[in-house]
């Protein structure tokens, strides 16, 4: 790999001087969906569920709302935004053809994908602080750990980026992936209830091992097994890494 710190340092400013420009519509869009689920399933459905592990509902599905943003956050960036960068403006034919090389996109477009994930999941962090749902400093800890989910999910993207057809091929990805994710990683309900077999899946899906990890830092404590699910990230880091450095960027030479 040729990855220059400096040249991945300029592409992930880039990519923020041009998020600045639309910053409210990506703040309405991120805030909304996880509050309006929130709002119904929490403050609504939440009145009937009453308790889960000694949580009230609400407190129960807001840090998992949380992480799912993140997961969102960074889909949308390193699918539908670097699909169109690459494929559409053309941007990253022109960025290495000046000093940058194809790795400095690559991962400046990877880095682009964690740090929105994060400023997604910050946005609805801070209006549940504003509903009273926590009152923990440790829940400020849930950012590294969201950073951690973020870089997994700016990776899986960029996978899929680097493999798809046609932009409207995204739509498999997160109807079958991504809304599985969300539906069955422990976002509204434990993964307990869950069927053995779906509940031995739901461990091979990285939003469980987020959610694991955030619900209870959220709630003001640390998990006895917290090094293994910060281990389990790192792992999804290391198997996934390499792969959008090799076929993404025949993409981009394929499109060039």
């Amino acid at each position: 790999m040729e990855i220059s710190l400096k040249g991945t340092f300029k592409v992930v400013w880039r990519n923020f001087e041009l998020y600045k420009r639309y910053f409210w519509n990506r703040f309405i869009n991120a805030t909304l969906y996880p509050l309006l689920f929130l709002f119904a399933m929490g403050f609504g459905l939440g009145k009937f569920v009453g308790e889960i592990n000694g949580l009230s509902y609400e407190k129960f599905i807001a840090p998992a709302l949380i992480a799912a943003s993140c997961m969102f956050g960074a889909s949308f960036v390193t699918t539908y935004g670097t699909y169109v960068r690459m494929r559409f403006q053309k941007t990253f034919s022109a960025m290495v053809a000046t000093p940058l090389s194809f790795d400095d996109v690559i991962l400046g477009e990877i880095l682009t994908g964690a740090f929105r994930s994060v400023i997604d999941a910050f946005f609805v962090y801070i209006v549940t602080i504003f509903f009273g749902l926590t009152k923990s400093f440790l829940s400020i800890l849930i950012f590294p750990v969201l950073f951690l989910s973020g870089f997994v999910f700016s990776l899986l993207g960029i996978i899929m980026t680097s493999f798809i057809t046609n932009i409207d091929q995204f739509d498999y990805y997160f109807t079958l992936f991504i809304s599985l994710m969300f539906l069955f990683s422990g976002t509204f309900f434990p993964i307990e209830a869950l069927n053995p077999i779906f509940k031995i899946l739901s461990y091979f899906l990285p939003l469980t091992h987020t959610i694991n990890l955030v619900r209870p830092l959220y709630n003001g404590l640390i998990p006895a097994n917290y090094l293994f699910y910060i281990a389990v990230h790192f792992v999804f880091i290391l198997l996934l890494f390499p792969i959008p450095f090799i076929y993404l960027k025949k993409r981009i030479i394929e499109f060039g």
